[in-house]
């Protein structure tokens, strides 16, 4: 089955949206203060020796890159949602 661009840029636009917010997630929950706080010393001490700029940098970034890919998926598909809206309006009346 072959694909058309469009549907191609859809895969690849949503495949990035998916990695980019786990990735997020994942790093704004190791930022989470409340995380330390709640640690066994031991663990604490592991915890500690994170590289930060660099899950400061990718929780930031990854952010951004999924902030991007929502305003470009919301673009190839809003035709979609304003039909949508419109039957479902149509459908209450």
């Amino acid at each position: 089955m072959k694909l058309r661009s469009r549907d191609r840029v859809k895969l690849v636009n949503d495949t990035v949206l998916f990695i980019s917010i786990v990735v997020a997630s994942a790093t704004g929950i190791l930022k989470m203060p409340v995380l330390a706080d709640s640690l066994a010393d031991d663990l604490f001490d592991r915890f500690q020796g994170l590289p930060w700029a660099v899950l400061n940098f990718l929780h930031d970034w990854c952010g951004a890159l999924a902030l991007a890919c929502v305003v470009v998926h919301l673009a190839l598909v809003w035709r979609r949602y304003f039909w949508l809206l419109r039957n479902a309006l149509k459908s209450e009346d």
